[in-house]
């Protein structure tokens, strides 16, 4: 078996391997699009576009091949050191109890597992970086019309047109494209194959040696973080072959109990969890008592007023550290295109600082392997904190806040809202702030923060919670990107619901001053994200109809936006759908 330590940090290697790609790919892009706006002429700029997307096409095909080899070699190296110490751990198990396991070198059927697991993994890479090339392409070709379009028509500037266009691929760049269309960094893409190609592989060995030393019994490890699905099976024993009571306990069937062998179960897609034998007969009691594992999945860690379990803190953890590559990411692309980096550099401080202060908050510590950008080293990272130790307080405030905010907002109160919004992609704050004219403190009997479009005002409420700025833009961004005729957003909207139901129609009487009708539904992560507006002409219902308008879930894409970026794991359990339409959304959505 593997601990989950050991799982988390193998993948780290082969992801530093293939950042070094993502960032080449991008300085690459950089220094193409800062050449923009030194063409004017439509059948010049044409010419230049198609020959700089070939030749940008040609530079992707030659680094993929050149890293080809290695990745190949390092995914061998890595299943060899995780099956090794897997079967070692597992073993020594057997070896106390007196039993002889065939040792793994020997074997030649623990070994072709071994090597099977190499060539599916190296497969899989090979597949999703198979598509890299068109994707970038894509994406590059989409960038440099908008940015030509841009300075050719005179709405911006040369070098505000490149920056813009720069800043919106370094924040949002996706490299791979999964067979269901989903895109994903390569980051991401690296993590998830070696992650779960290793720990299938691992779980295949212990299944084969069990099978050798005739064991019934298996017994899942445990850990602090687990996603929820997971949590309800981690540190108990379950038997092979079906479910038994035996030596009055009862074992629930382990293939069922834990889903081995699928994607979303025990050693699948990004799972830490693996297993070992155990020998109830022996007396082998469980690693985990009930009441530690109640502990591993409580709400015990405070943060800011509230409880939250180690899981939850986890996931809050990893966006701030996506967010210091984020800007570790956009200072390096900003210099190659020659462009100015003060406002990285800046947000780059900020990201550090909020990421060091949560850590310590939270009581956990900071990953360096996930905060790293292979080309940033010691050299940029002196040049990048020079120029934030540069810029006036006065000036830094400026940087900092893109939004009109009253007097009635104190600056202690900005600079916490700047935080927040600080993890958004820039255009996703452009879009959302295009529709933002004033920022205005509420007075503190307000029912809560709020957005109104009609006046392009952004309320917020003395006590507001974390996440609730977050979710205010989510209703300026729905309405910018038009998603009330996005069809593809309406199908993931309705999608499990049931609308001639009335039973599922909920009256709130006291908790505003005026009554207010929710929709419940197992897919809402809230029960805020079920409320029902009424229409002037036909309340809740659709026209003519006694079937619930979903139009009038107004706040389903603003929650699910929060949780987006607040409590992705809540979302991508509760309900996946919208967690993939906003991970899908970009600049140009329609």
């Amino acid at each position: 078996m593997l601990p989950p330590s050991a799982l988390d940090r193998m993948p780290d290697a082969f992801v530093a391997l293939w950042q070094g790609v993502e960032d080449e790919i991008l300085k690459d892009i950089a220094r193409r699009i800062a050449k923009t706006g030194t063409l004017t002429e439509t059948a010049k700029w044409q010419l230049w576009r198609y020959q700089q997307t070939e030749a940008l096409r040609s530079d992707v095909v030659k680094l993929l091949a050149k890293y080809s080899g290695k990745s190949d070699t390092a995914i061998r190296q890595l299943l060899l050191q995780a099956a090794t110490e897997a079967m070692e751990r597992e073993d020594a198990i057997y070896y106390h109890y007196g039993l002889e396991p065939t040792p793994f070198e020997e074997s030649a059927a623990l070994n072709n597992l071994l090597d099977a697991g190499a060539r599916q993994t190296a497969g899989t890479w090979k597949n999703l970086t198979a598509t890299t090339a068109n994707t970038v392409t894509g994406q590059f070709e989409r960038t440099l019309d908008a940015a030509w379009a841009k300075v050719s028509t005179g709405a911006f500037d040369y070098k505000t047109a490149v920056k813009q266009a720069v800043d919106s691929l370094a924040d949002g760049m996706k490299f791979v494209t999964y067979p269901t269309g989903h895109k994903d960094s390569i980051e991401v893409a690296a993590r998830r194959a070696i992650l779960t190609g290793v720990n299938q592989t691992a779980g295949k060995l212990q299944v084969a040696r069990a099978d050798e030393m005739g064991v019934e019994f298996f017994e899942t490890t445990a850990h602090g973080g687990a996603r929820p699905s997971h949590a309800e099976w981690q540190g108990r024993q379950f038997h092979r072959g079906g479910a038994v009571d035996y030596m009055g306990k009862h074992y629930p069937d382990f293939e069922a109990a834990t889903g081995y062998g699928t994607g979303a179960g025990l050693c699948g897609w990004n799972c830490r969890h693996t297993f070992f034998a155990v020998f109830p007969e022996l007396g082998d009691p469980p690693a985990w008592t009930r009441d530690q594992l109640e502990e591993l999945n409580a709400r015990n860690i405070e943060y800011n007023g509230k409880q939250y379990t180690r899981y939850e803190i986890n996931q809050m953890q990893r966006a701030r550290e996506r967010n210091v590559r984020r800007w570790k990411k956009r200072y390096l692309a900003e210099t190659e295109a020659g462009v100015d980096t003060t406002d990285s550099a800046v947000r780059l401080k900020a990201a550090r600082q909020s990421l060091a202060e949560f850590a310590q908050a939270t009581g956990g510590c900071v990953d360096s392997a996930r905060v790293s950008v292979p080309k940033f080293g010691r050299s940029e990272g002196s040049k990048a904190a020079w120029a934030a130790r540069n810029v006036k307080k006065s000036d830094s405030s400026t940087l900092l806040q893109k939004l009109n905010f009253t007097d009635s907002v104190p600056q202690p109160e900005r600079e916490s809202i700047e935080t927040e919004l600080s993890i958004l992609p820039q255009w996703q704050r452009d879009r959302a702030e295009s529709l933002i004219d004033k920022v205005v403190l509420t007075d503190s009997s307000a029912s809560g923060s709020g957005y109104d479009y009609r006046s392009r005002t952004l309320y917020v409420h003395p006590d507001h919670s974390a996440g609730d700025m977050i979710h205010e833009y989510g209703h300026a961004l729905e309405i910018s990107l038009d998603l009330r005729h996005n069809q593809k957003y309406i199908e993931v909207r309705r999608s499990g619901l049931d609308l001639s139901d009335l039973s599922k129609v909920v009256l709130d009487s006291g908790t505003y001053t005026e009554y207010v009708q929710y929709l419940t539904c197992d897919k809402f992560i809230s029960t805020y994200q079920g409320r029902l507006y009424e229409s002037p002409d036909y309340g809740i219902f659709k026209k003519d109809s006694s079937e619930i308008d979903e139009a009038m879930l107004k706040e389903y894409f603003s929650e699910g936006f929060r949780a987006f970026y607040k409590e992705p794991a809540l979302l991508k359990e509760k309900d996946p759908k919208p967690y993939e339409f906003i991970e899908g959304l970009s600049d140009d959505q329609k």
